[in-house]
């Protein structure tokens, strides 16, 4: 498939250039494409002509002619020479929405259109042109005419025509009528983005990019549509099993286990969803289709969780601005996908504390710890960087735990729903796959605990223990002595989210000698700190 060109031009202002338009240099450009990155779904080329060569992004082809401009406007006809699919307009334009159907509109060869001109609508003028394949003889047949006049000469269809509202002039739409469904606002003359105070100028108009940074914990979906009330964003990273509910386009998928990322994947698509651009991994087991990178910010010694991986990779490998974390609040609440408590999360606030300063400045969040010691993002801050309209952090309550204790066992086919899952640890259970359960495991019913009679119980609790349970005991401790009693302790899990098979797995990956004997949190440690000695190396 062709791909799409979005294009404009830049030079340096001389005799002919008209005082309005003396303001231009490499911000405008970078603020013209991050709105149109924003705001298309599809890959596309971003293509400059400019007089000379300019400090800008790798990914903004310069095409360079010396003496561009010298001729006045009409060098504007020069990208028509392109001959492709292509999106013409110049640096003062402002991308306000979604313009994947422009985009579909030129790469399906639609008519060449043209907005009308605001002040004699029934002539176009050029504040955007949709211009489909196969219009290089505009540029070609081009003899010197005013850039307006010479485009007028070729058939074409009024874009005002064929999507109402959408593509609009500020002094001759919004100015009047407002904002509205506009997707592209084009400025003429006087008065230019800069100029202006607006809104949604600040929201939509941005030299500076940002990463919207989610994270696995409770409440992510409301974070996520709250961020994305305060301006729209150039990234999107998810870390670990979020990445399988984010609807929209996915730039970066990290994770500190990479043995899991095929089956997040699959649950990713089977959600309907669209590949990640990226996957960005760090650890053992990297699927071909991965990319093995360092997890942590220079100067960063231990882990910080893969959330504060995620904001890495964000700012470093994406090259982001500014990050905006949600669903990553670093407090001992549970996950989006259970009921479960995350007991670790305080023992990482250490590895946050000492992010350096340059790093610190450029992150905020929507919720808890860091929240509280990033402060929350703002409309301006997303804007613009700027601190002016910040509000005091808030401050850190503590944060409600869970009161569900998981006393007993469900053996479940895996994958697992969501629903499932929150459903049986509302319950009490914890979920292990199927394939590990007992020949004498039942079904968990829907109105009952699934367990055995108490007498039943007592029986195996004493065979197994050798002891029998005092007479007294009620139902609830007699289910988790039974449930204890049953585990295979392979399956017992530790504080780190590992279970002891999954442990000496890896310690035995590692040529790192332990004894089976030990305390499961003991390995635990000496797992962690082998793994830690390891990525150092």
């Amino acid at each position: 498939m062709t791909e799409l060109v979005v294009a404009t031009l830049l030079w340096e202002p001389n005799a002919k250039s008209l005082r309005f338009s003396q303001c231009y240099d490499e911000a405008w450009v970078r603020r013209l494409f991050n709105g149109f990155s924003r705001n298309l779904s599809i890959d596309f080329r971003k293509v400059l002509y400019t007089d000379r060569q300019r400090d800008l992004p790798a990914d903004i082809e310069q095409i360079v002619i010396p003496g561009l401009g010298q001729s006045g406007y009409a060098d504007c006809i020069r990208p028509y020479e392109l001959n492709q699919p292509m999106i013409l307009c110049g640096l003062d334009t402002v991308v306000t929405g979604n313009v994947d159907h422009l985009a579909e509109y030129v790469l399906a060869g639609g008519q060449y259109a043209l907005p009308r001109d605001p002040y004699t609508p029934s002539q176009a003028c050029n504040g955007v042109a949709l211009a489909p394949a196969g219009m290089a003889r505009i540029a070609a047949e081009h003899d010197g005419a005013n850039d307006m006049v010479h485009v007028r000469r070729y058939p074409h269809a009024f874009i005002d025509d064929v999507f109402p509202g959408q593509v609009v002039s500020y002094k001759g739409h919004v100015e009047l009528h407002g904002i509205g469904d506009a997707r592209i606002v084009y400025f003429h003359g006087d008065r230019k983005p800069h100029q202006l105070g607006d809104a949604w100028i600040a929201k939509h108009w941005r030299h500076a990019k940002t990463a919207l940074c989610l994270g696995g914990a409770d409440g992510v979906e409301k974070e996520w549509k709250a961020a994305l009330e305060l301006g729209s964003l150039d990234y999107v990273v998810a870390c670990n099993d979020v990445g399988a509910i984010w609807p929209g386009r996915l730039d970066a998928w990290v994770t500190l286990h990479p043995e899991k990322m095929a089956g997040w994947r699959e649950q990713r698509r089977a959600n309907g969803h669209p590949d990640a651009k990226r996957y960005l991994v760090h650890g053992d087991y990297v699927p071909d289709w991965a990319e093995l990178v360092e997890f942590r910010f220079p100067g960063q010694g231990d882990s910080g969780s893969s959330g504060l991986f995620t904001a890495k990779a964000a700012l470093i490998d994406l090259g982001a601005d500014r990050a905006v974390l949600a669903g990553i609040p670093m407090v001992r609440s549970s996950h989006f996908f259970d009921a479960v408590q995350w007991e670790a999360a305080g023992g990482y606030r250490a590895v946050w504390e000492a992010l350096r300063p340059e790093y610190c400045a450029r992150i905020r969040s929507m919720s808890g710890w860091t929240a509280h010691f990033f402060g929350p993002p703002t409309t301006e801050w997303l804007a613009t960087g700027s601190t002016d309209a910040d509000v005091p952090a808030p401050t850190l309550e503590s944060t409600r735990m869970s009161k569900v204790k998981l006393t007993k066992i469900a053996y479940e086919p895996h994958p697992v729903s969501l629903e499932r899952k929150r459903e049986l640890n509302a319950k009490g259970y914890k979920i292990l796959d199927a394939r590990f359960a007992p020949a004498d495991a039942k079904p968990v019913a829907d109105d009952v605990d699934g367990y055995p009679s108490d007498d039943e119980m007592r029986a195996v609790i004493e065979a197994t223990t050798g002891k029998a349970p005092h007479h007294k005991t009620g139902r609830p401790k007699l289910i988790e002595q039974y449930v204890a009693a049953k585990a295979d302790p392979q399956d017992e899990t530790a504080s780190n989210g590992l279970t002891r098979r999954e442990i000496e797995a890896d310690l035995t990956g590692m040529e790192v000698e332990f004894d089976p004997a030990d305390k499961l949190d003991d390995l635990a440690a000496l797992r962690d700190l082998s793994r830690e000695e390891r990525n150092k190396a």
